[in-house]
């Protein structure tokens, strides 16, 4: 099942092939995680946005039409917009949460090096609306493209492109300070 098409695992899953699914899970959970934690604002709730983007899958297969997207195409939209109610949800039960210190992942590590300029993006990323953030995140972090990452978000190329304007917009201003570490020493 492994040399499986993504499409054809699909088929199968919709089928109830039970042996289908696991490795849909093993090649797109990392990608899936990632693109979650960098749309939330809180680790725990991505994590559980991961775990429900696959049984969201698991549990109603025939939703994908691969007539109309790619499997990967879906997938995204299918965290995304998880991503999106998760925020909502947590914005309306704890409205203080939402506008503290939004929290620093501790498996991005790797990044610590490239010192406090990778601290203020990454601040500055989930400071944005989620709408500006998650489109920042399909095409710069995730390498989508406008199109796909416009229909991921359900939203027109034109609209897509606004929401990324005002994102690096926003990003640009809230990196103003960090862009030369010397001149602020």
């Amino acid at each position: 099942m492994e040399d499986l098409s993504d499409e054809a695992l699909m088929a199968r899953v919709v089928e109830g092939d039970p042996g289908a699914f696991r490795p849909l899970v093993e090649r797109h959970m990392r990608r899936v995680l990632s693109l979650a934690q960098r749309i939330v604002k809180v680790p725990a709730d991505a994590d559980e946005v991961a775990q429900e983007t696959f049984l969201k899958i698991l549990m109603r297969p025939a939703l994908f039409n691969p007539s109309k997207a790619r499997f990967t195409t879906w997938l995204h939209r299918v965290t995304v917009n998880l991503c999106i109610d998760r925020q909502r949800t947590r914005a309306e039960q704890y409205d203080d949460e939402v506008h503290a210190e939004p929290a620093v992942d501790p498996r991005l590590a790797d990044l610590v090096e490239a010192g406090e300029r990778r601290t203020a993006l990454n601040t500055s990323l989930m400071a944005l609306p989620v709408r500006q953030r998650t489109a920042i995140v399909l095409f710069y972090m995730q390498e989508l493209s406008q199109r796909e990452a416009a229909s991921i978000m359900n939203v027109s190329e034109g609209a897509f492109e606004s929401l990324l304007q005002r994102g690096r917009s926003a990003l640009a201003v809230a990196l103003r300070p960090h862009a030369n570490p010397e001149r602020n020493s």
